[in-house]
């Protein structure tokens, strides 16, 4: 059960530093330093938090729902803030990464 909070919260992790470089591309100076540190940190909050997911849950099913969870919250993010388009092909394509995480959830994944 922590194994999943784990990965989400990991997860949750990944589009703010994705977010971070973004803003530190287009800062200069000590903003952009700041966006860099940020992005740093939250990089390696989102590895540690993985890493204890690790402990009881395989390799391959914890990365696949952590990429899964940080993929979901930046089109999220993307859309909100950056106001980019679902398209039906993406909206698809989430789809598809939900019902894998559900069959990886069905299959005994945690």
């Amino acid at each position: 059960m922590f194994a999943l909070l784990y990965i989400i919260v990991g997860g949750c992790f990944e589009p703010v530093w994705v977010f971070a470089l973004d803003k530190a591309d287009k800062s200069e100076g000590r903003r952009m330093m700041g966006f860099y540190a940020i992005a740093l940190t939250c990089m390696f909050l989102s590895i540690f938090f993985l890493s204890f997911a690790m402990r009881t849950v395989s390799v391959g099913v914890s990365y696949a729902m952590w990429t899964a969870v940080g993929s979901i919250l930046t089109l999220i993010i993307s859309k909100i803030f950056y106001n980019e388009m679902f398209k039906p092909l993406k909206i698809l394509g989430v789809t598809m990464i939900l019902i894998g995480i559900v069959g990886l959830e069905l299959a005994g994944g945690l």
